[in-house]
């Protein structure tokens, strides 16, 4: 996720990784930018900074197949959620390794920004979808689809 001043719970497996169980995917404390802050458990982000978009990712990529999350919106302000490569910056959808959808009602990729969907905010859950195998990258807003 990247943003301004604003919280987010990221919805992770929740496993700790056990027999059958899948390891917990969730926001990672160390590969984010200085100003945003991480909850010890990895649930829940936010920005401290009212002047800078704040982003970071998640404790493990997806190579292969169909992945989903979602994330929910818990405080004021804006946010931007979505997808990246290692390479790519924490400011989401600026460069050519990252895909976001902001609070805006804007898609964004290397530094292209379309209208798509609708803006969003506190308490809308917003879902991120990819297709690892084709390249496909979608959003959901409170369940319903947003398409490509």
């Amino acid at each position: 996720t990247s943003g301004r001043p604003m919280s987010t719970t990221v919805g992770g497996a929740g496993g700790k990784g056990g027999a059958g169980e899948l390891p917990a995917c969730v926001m990672s404390t160390t590969d984010r930018d200085a100003v945003l802050a991480v909850s010890p458990g990895g649930l829940a982000a936010q920005s401290r900074s009212e002047k800078a978009w704040g982003g970071g990712r998640a404790t493990m990529g997806a190579y292969a197949g169909k992945v989903y999350y979602e994330v929910r919106v818990t405080d004021e302000g804006l946010a931007r959620v979505g997808w990246s490569t290692s390479a790519a910056s924490h400011d989401l959808g600026t460069d050519r390794h990252g895909w976001g959808y902001g609070g805006t009602g804007k898609k964004s990729h290397n530094r292209q920004f379309d209208t798509y969907g609708t803006a969003y905010g506190l308490h809308d859950v917003i879902g991120c979808c990819l297709d690892a195998d084709t390249g496909a990258v979608s959003y959901t807003l409170n369940g319903k689809e947003l398409g490509e």
